[in-house]
């Protein structure tokens, strides 16, 4: 997405094509907006993490709703926006199955998600799966 101004000076949104519209068979190269978005969310995961576990499990912490949120959009990231070429060259500890199947506990049965197991994902599991994904990256 990029940010446009209208006459009235407003910002709106617009969708960056797929391909691109002077050749129409051009793909659009999505991996430098992937890769910002999960050097973004690894530091989320530090934020979220350094404020201690105890923080993070007390009713009504905002670390845990932070957490949720890294948690969805990460298991976002894994299953639509990682080509399937990157997903396949990289072996995770733990399935992208896994990764959505935890997103999707998380978006649609919150209160079934169980707090150790998301503070485990955030402290290990997403971290190490960022930098496996990262380290595909010849361009750093």
């Amino acid at each position: 997405m990029r940010e446009e101004g209208d006459a009235s000076g407003t910002k709106r949104f617009t969708a960056i094509p797929r391909a691109s519209q002077d050749t129409g068979s051009r793909l659009v190269d999505r991996w430098p907006a992937v890769r910002s978005a999960l050097r973004e969310l690894l530091a989320e995961c530090e934020s979220v993490t350094s404020a201690g576990k105890a923080e993070f499990m007390r009713t009504g912490s905002l670390t845990y709703r932070a957490a949720e949120a890294i948690v969805m959009h990460f298991g976002d990231i894994a299953r639509v926006r990682l080509t399937d070429e990157r997903r396949a060259s990289v072996r995770l500890e733990i399935p992208y199955s896994v990764i959505v199947t935890t997103r999707n506990i998380i978006a649609h049965d919150y209160l079934e998600a169980d707090r150790e197991i998301i503070w485990n994902v955030m402290v290990g599991h997403i971290p190490a799966a960022i930098g496996a994904i990262l380290a595909t990256d010849s361009g750093g």
